[in-house]
């Protein structure tokens, strides 16, 4: 039945979701059964998160709606972590996974680009400077103000 399906299949998931580690903006996956979630990076290395107003811009300004445009209802949100919080219908497979793993896969993609260029901006608003238009990556920057080098 269900939770045989559950069983079965939630390693699958897990690991289909784990393939999304090669996309700087993803910190960690986690979750068991059919209820996952995906935390939300500015460096991966480091596993810095997001401000406050930039998890705002960029969980409530775009990621739900993104989400939700290609396909994939799930729920982002930062009531601790940002992440994006998946669960599955019981009765989904491979199938299903390869396909929400292919929707987060561009829409995270979108979002990395939109993090970026929240970040520059925010750092061209602060200094008052001209940065260069191919972002540092976004580890050398503290809270959006301090280019640590």
């Amino acid at each position: 039945g269900l939770v045989d399906n559950v069983r079965t299949n939630s390693p699958v998931f897990k690991k289909t979701l784990e393939k999304l580690y090669d996309l700087p903006i993803v910190g960690d996956v986690r979750g068991d059964g059919y209820f996952f979630a995906i935390e939300l990076v500015k460096d991966q290395k480091t596993t810095q998160q997001l401000t406050r107003g930039e998890s705002e811009k960029l969980l409530r300004g775009f990621l739900n709606n993104a989400l939700l445009d290609a396909g994939l209802y799930c729920r982002a949100d930062d009531r601790g972590a940002s992440v994006v919080q998946l669960a599955p219908p019981l009765t989904a497979g491979p199938k299903e996974f390869d396909e929400i793993e292919a929707i987060l896969r561009k829409v995270l993609t979108e979002a990395w680009k939109k993090l970026n260029a929240l970040i520059l901006h925010t750092v061209r608003s602060v200094s008052g400077t001209t940065v260069s238009k191919n972002p540092l990556p976004l580890g050398r920057y503290r809270r959006g103000k301090t280019l640590m080098l």
